[in-house]
């Protein structure tokens, strides 16, 4: 659905995340929360959901259509473009991922954890998130002997890549086809209205980087909902939001097959 009277504006060298404040990443954010269940947003909803006045979200959305994240004229409904949506699942993800470490790693409480997240979700560099992401793959994939060894995590080939995996003394040390054969797979192996929980991607940084951004994580619930073309893109589902997967994507991320183990997280 678009909005009457409003375009999109093209994304250039000038209008890009390097010029998005924390504050304009929270509306994205936001924005993109609201969307999840409706078509469209709200300025009020925008200032409810943020706790902010509705006078301080008009200037905030004018910036954002401004670069290119948002369709928004005054007195309207609020669309994310299609770098509106990356962004803010970005961001989204980020934050759910920082919570849930807080929560189940270090035992902060969900609404502190919560509060938090917020404001590390900003800051956290691209490697720091990967390294989050790799602890969750190993506990996905068997738990961190290390930890019962009395080794900290930085130790661990699972968590540290620049360490050599032969090393790990646990399960989450195996190799892609040893972990396959205790019932994982490849999402690119699964037909339509197959489903699994996100085990492990594997590929280079980019392609790591590219999935996480986009909500991947392990843990997460994930369906095979259609593919576009033979040996074409594989379109699947993410908790209420849908991602498509180019090839080299789908052969990065293992699942537990559905009768081996069900999804735990939506």
């Amino acid at each position: 659905m678009s909005i009457p009277g409003s375009e999109t504006i093209a994304m250039d060298d000038s209008a890009s995340r390097a010029d998005l404040s924390p504050a304009l990443e929270d509306y994205l954010e936001a924005i993109g929360n609201i969307l999840q269940t409706q078509k469209v947003a709200r300025v009020k909803e925008i200032a409810e959901r943020l706790g902010v006045r509705m006078a301080s979200v008009t200037p905030a959305l004018k910036r954002l259509h401004k670069l290119g994240f948002v369709r928004y004229q005054a007195r309207e409904f609020v669309e994310l473009t299609e770098e509106g949506e990356r962004t803010a699942r970005r961001v989204r993800t980020r934050h759910e991922l920082i919570t849930r470490f807080l929560i189940e790693v270090l035992g902060v409480s969900e609404a502190k954890a919560r509060v938090d997240a917020c404001a590390a979700e900003h800051v956290f560099s691209n490697e720091t998130i990967d390294r989050l992401v790799r602890w969750f793959e190993a506990l996905e994939r068997g738990g961190l002997a290390s930890l019962k060894a009395g080794r900290i995590p930085r130790d661990c080939p699972a968590v540290n890549p620049e360490l050599d995996p032969a090393a790990c003394p646990c399960p989450a040390g195996r190799t892609l086809e040893a972990r396959r054969a205790k019932g994982g797979d490849l999402v690119a192996n699964l037909a339509p209205g197959e489903a699994g929980e996100v085990v492990q991607i594997h590929g280079d940084a980019d392609v790591r980087q590219r999935l996480i951004d986009g909500g991947v994580l392990p843990g997460t619930a994930l369906s095979v909902v259609r593919r576009e073309i033979e040996g074409g893109p594989l379109v699947v589902r993410l908790g209420e939001e849908e991602m498509s997967l180019s090839g080299d994507e789908a052969k990065s991320i293992v699942v537990s097959r559905p009768n081996r183990k069900r999804a735990r997280r939506a």
